[in-house]
Parts: C-alpha cells; sequence; structure tokens
C-alpha cells in the first residue's frame, strides 16, 4: 500500500473511532431522553404486521433518515447507524475509501410502509450517514403489510403496531370497512377490542339465533357502537382531559371502565353520562388532575359529615347532556334494608318506573356479621316483588356505610328512593350523625323520601323560594305535572329569605312556558326561622291535599343548618303519609 493509500486509510480508521464514540454518547442520550436508539429488526417487523415480500425490486434514490433497521446486522449499528462493535473498522474504513472514489455500489432495502430495512449495505449506510449524506441510490422491495410502519416508530411502536395487525387478521376490519383506523398509544389496548367484540358477536348470535361469523360481528360493532361512540368522544371536550391521547385510546378505557359499572349496576349506563364521570374520575390534564387531587386531600382531612355535595343543577345539568328528555326517571335507586318501610320504597320506586318505563336498582347494605341466609332472603323477597311489578332491574349487596354507599351510587342514576326510616332529630350538632341528612347534602340525584306506603301521586305540593335548589324542583315538577298530568300547587313563603310575589310570578311564567296550565298559587307567611317555615310548608300541604311535596333540599352548609335548624329536618319530623321529593 502507499503512502498516500495508507495515510487515507489511517484517515479513515478515526472517522471510525470518532463515529463508534459518538454511538456510545448516543446511547447515553437516548436512555436520558427516553428515545429509541436500537435498529428494529426486520424479520419482527415483518412477522408482526404480518407482511408479504413483494417478488421485484426497483431502483431509485432513497432518504437516509428512513432507513430504521436491518434484516441481520440491526446489532451492530445504533439508530442513526453509528457503529457499535470495534471489529467492524476494517470493513468500515475500506467503504469510506470506496466513497473517496466514487465506487459506491447500491444498497439492497426491503419497504414497509414509509421505512426501510437494510438487506444488504449496512456499512455503506453507515458512512454515508457519517458523511451527511442524505440519500443513497438502493435496489427496493416493497413489503405490504396489515399496518403502515413510519421512520419514527421505535420498539413499543412496533409492538402496538403488531398487535394492530393480529386485530385487523382476527377481524377483517380493513377488508369489510375502508378507511378503518383504530390509533392508539399503548400496547394491550386491541385485546379489549377484540373481547368487545367476540362479546357483541354472543349476544347477536343469541338475539338472532343463528351463528355470525367474528368479521361480520366485527363490521356491525364498528358500525353500530364503535363509530357513534368515537363521535361522541370528539363532539365533546374529552380528548382536552387526555393529552397526547387518541380517540381510540379512551373507548378502549371506557370499554374497561363500563365493565366496572356494569358490574355494579347491572347495564351499562348512557355514554355521555359515563364520558363525563370518566372525564371527573381519571383526567391526565394536569389542572383537572390537580383538582381531583385538591378533593381526594380534602375529603381525607374534612368530615364527611360536613363534606358539601355536587353544586346545585349539576344533576341537570349532567341528563341534559346525554340529550334525554323523553324520560327524566329511567334509572331509580331504591334503598333495601328489608324492614316494612324500605319495601314501601321498593314499591314507590317500582311505581314509578313503571310510569317512566324505567328500572330500578335496589341497594341492600349488610352487616359485616350478616348469615348469608338472611341476605338471601332479602334477595329472593327483592325478585319476587320486582317481577310481579313486571319492573326490570337488580338487586346489589354491600357492606359498610349505607349512606356512603348510596351517595357513591347516586351520581349514575336520575332518582333515589329512600323509606323515611329515621328523620333527624332536634338536638342540635346530634343531627350531624343522620345518615339521611348525609344523603341529602352529598347525594347528586334527587330523593324521593317515602314514610310509610306507596302511593300513585295525583297532585303534587311544590315549596318555592327562588333558590338554585328550588328551581330545579320546578324543573322537575314541571315535568311531571306534563307527562304524568300531576296536578301542581304552588306555594311560596313571603318573607322569607328576600321571597316576594315577583318571585312566584317567575315561577309561573316557567310553569306556563313549560306547558303547565293547570298550577295553583298560594301565599304563606312566615319568619325566617326553620320552625316557622316548615310550619308554614306544612300547612299549605294539609290545605291543599296533595299527596306529594317537591321541594328543594338542604339550603345551607351541615354545619350550620344543624346549629340553626332547617325547614328540611322539620318536615321530615311532621309528615307520617306525603312522600317528599327533594331536588339540588
Amino acid at each position: 500500500m502507499s503512502n498516500s493509500s495508507q495515510s487515507a486509510y489511517s484517515q479513515a480508521l478515526r472517522y471510525f473511532h470518532n463515529a463508534r464514540n459518538q454511538a456510545a454518547l448516543e446511547r447515553i442520550v437516548g436512555r436520558l431522553r427516553g428515545e429509541p436508539t436500537e435498529l428494529l429488526s426486520f424479520e419482527e417487523v415483518r412477522l408482526g404486521l404480518k407482511g408479504d415480500v413483494a417478488a421485484k425490486a426497483e431502483l431509485r434514490s432513497i432518504p437516509l433518515k428512513s432507513i430504521i433497521g436491518s434484516v441481520g446486522r440491526y446489532h451492530d449499528f445504533t439508530r442513526s447507524f453509528l457503529p457499535r462493535k470495534a471489529q467492524s473498522s476494517e470493513r468500515w474504513a475500506k467503504i469510506e475509501l470506496l466513497f473517496d472514489a466514487g465506487n459506491v455500489p447500491p444498497i439492497y432495502v426491503y419497504q414497509v410502509g414509509e421505512a426501510y430495512f437494510v438487506v444488504d449495505g449496512n456499512h455503506r449506510v453507515s458512512v454515508a450517514r457519517d458523511r451527511r449524506m442524505t440519500h443513497l441510490d438502493a435496489y427496493v422491495t416493497r413489503v405490504e403489510t396489515r399496518v403502515p410502519l413510519s421512520p419514527d416508530d421505535a420498539i413499543d411502536d412496533l409492538l402496538i403496531k403488531s398487535e394492530y395487525a393480529d386485530f385487523l387478521v382476527a377481524t377483517e376490519l380493513d377488508r369489510n370497512r375502508s378507511g378503518v383506523a383504530f390509533p392508539v398509544t399503548s400496547p394491550g389496548r386491541y385485546a379489549d377490542f377484540l373481547y368487545e367484540i367476540k362479546r357483541y358477536q354472543a349476544a347477536l348470535e343469541e338475539e338472532r339465533g343463528e351463528t355470525i361469523t367474528l368479521a361480520d360481528a366485527a363490521a356491525l360493532w364498528y358500525d353500530s357502537v364503535y363509530v357513534p361512540v368515537i363521535d361522541e368522544i370528539k363532539e365533546s371536550d374529552l380528548l382536552r382531559s387526555f393529552p397526547g391521547r387518541t380517540a381510540t385510546d379512551l373507548y378502549a378505557w371506557l370499554i374497561r371502565y363500563w365493565d366496572e359499572i356494569e358490574d355494579v349496576l347491572g347495564w351499562r349506563p348512557d355514554v355521555t353520562l359515563t364520558l363525563a364521570h370518566f372525564q371527573a374520575d381519571h383526567s391526565e390534564n394536569p389542572t383537572q388532575a390537580m383538582a381531583r387531587a385538591g378533593r381526594r386531600l380534602r375529603g381525607h382531612f374534612l368530615p364527611g359529615i360536613l363534606a358539601a355535595g355536587p353544586r346545585p343543577g349539576h344533576w341537570r345539568d349532567a341528563r341534559e347532556r346525554t340529550r334525554r328528555r323523553d324520560r327524566l326517571f329511567a334509572d331509580i335507586l331504591v334503598g333495601i334494608d328489608g324492614a316494612e318501610r324500605g319495601w314501601a320504597a321498593a314499591e314507590q320506586a317500582w311505581l314509578i318506573a313503571g310510569y317512566e318505563q324505567g328500572r330500578v336498582h335496589g341497594l341492600h347494605v349488610a352487616p359485616p356479621d350478616a348469615a348469608p341466609g338472611a341476605i338471601r332472603t332479602v334477595e329472593e323477597e327483592f325478585d319476587r316483588r320486582r317481577i310481579e311489578a313486571g319492573i326490570p332491574g337488580r338487586l346489589s349487596v354491600e357492606t359498610g356505610s349505607v349512606e356512603e354507599q348510596l351517595i357513591q351510587r347516586a351520581r349514575w342514576f336520575d332518582l333515589m328512593v329512600l323509606p323515611l326510616t329515621h328523620p333527624p332529630g332536634e338536638q342540635g350538632l346530634s343531627r350531624l350523625g343522620n345518615g339521611l341528612r348525609a344523603i341529602l347534602h352529598r347525594g347528586s340525584s334527587p330523593v324521593l323520601v317515602v314514610p310509610d306506603r306507596a302511593i300513585a301521586p295525583t297532585h303534587a305540593l311544590l315549596a318555592y323560594d327562588g333558590s338554585r335548589k328550588a328551581q330545579e324542583a320546578l324543573f322537575v315538577a314541571a315535568y311531571l305535572a306534563d307527562r304524568h298530568g300531576l296536578r301542581l300547587t304552588l306555594t311560596g313563603i313571603v318573607g322569607v329569605r328576600g321571597v316576594t310575589t315577583n318571585t312566584l310570578y317567575e315561577a309561573v311564567d316557567y310553569l306556563l312556558g313549560a306547558g303547565v296550565q293547570h298550577a295553583v298559587v298560594t301565599l304563606g307567611a312566615a319568619s325566617d326561622s326553620a320552625s316557622s317555615v316548615g310550619a308554614a310548608i306544612y300547612h299549605a300541604l294539609d290545605a291543599s291535599q296533595a299527596d306529594l311535596l317537591i321541594m328543594g333540599g338542604y339550603g345551607r352548609g351541615p354545619l350550620l343548618e344543624a346549629v340553626q335548624g332547617s325547614a328540611v329536618d322539620e318536615l321530615l319530623r311532621k309528615i307520617m303519609e306525603t312522600p317528599i321529593l327533594f331536588c339540588r
């Protein structure tokens, strides 16, 4: 070898060692940043994406940055094709000299989507990248796959796309539905989709009494289940609460969330309501996540008896987001204690469900030491009475605090029906420990309290003071009067908390606007004390002969109500025969 050739070769070796040092640095930086530094194995990609290699190759120039893997030497170079092994030095240096001479033959590659894998020419790619070249001539053989590949894909991306390819092979959705796309950001999602489709397939077969192929079931599921939910997610602001996630990610999470709810309730709630609660429970938006953590922290330090419930109107807002106008009380929760008053509450719930074509979910909170036989007796009695009433539903049995279990479930229901078993006492702060008070303060749905027996109401008294909770009671009363022909008497206690005749005129205007023509207006007078207000409402109820009282719930915080007393407590202690519907 001449002196000049020896000098050029030595220089080429120095370039190699510099490149190898950069390879070591690239791996360190990649680990710190969480960025991919490994080349992908072509065979793993081909098998994972179900690739078929074409027979013909074509010669063209390809971008070097789009080469992300190799057929056999993916361990020898980094993702940017820097050399990793010292024994490659001689071959690498000789290739460097070929580039100096301008005598570099084309490389051979497989093309998968927009990415390339080197079949022959790994060292040529490495030297070209080191020389800051952007393109090389290559013989390109296409590989057709069920799922496209991008040059930016890393190992995790490949795992996801491999799962996606398996999903498409099983369901044939890419063949049966053009333009189908299921983009997700983490592995394991497609198994959830496949499970959902198989469950849908089983339901279809049972309904139709015939065998349905998985591919046909998948196509029907895609049209009637998946696409409508995805549209709902996109129309809402849900994606803003999960930065970097896709609508398909949220659908996969929603499947598991729905399953958890269905295990408790026995059915899947409305998708819009479910999405709203899912957002509240699991939002990844930093501001919303911090607010959720703050609520948990306050709940940890603040006793439950002092905690405030959802804001007034929250229940109606949630129902209006579901765009359901035909039925206000489709899903009803009733507390079952096994006593006679508890069964009266259940009978009342079944009556309402009959009017509303709804369903009733019973909740029996058993003591920790309850005998299995006693629990079974309650379950059998619930089913017997429910079937006799002809109302769909089920009974759940839980342990723990009765009020906490009811409060936690309330947000999934349109109405809670409870027996008036333990009305609040008269002894000041001792009222704080009353379970019914806790439910009325913190529950998110209207609560119908049933004293002694179930009735089919025909005439309701609406106690109205213009407050936010009274406005919710006005909304419910207008619905019952308009939809079920309930006669309505509107009473206001003038002089209490700023209530004037104008307050009642506004309520009358609302009723007329809602189509209610048969409302009677009465006026009462009282001081601002709890006992005086309670007595005035009780007098109006007696004078009107109404068989249902509708009103807002507690107007102040739990501690203040306990200290100063409340008209709600007064009425719960006095009224022994008339159900009371409390709204928030």
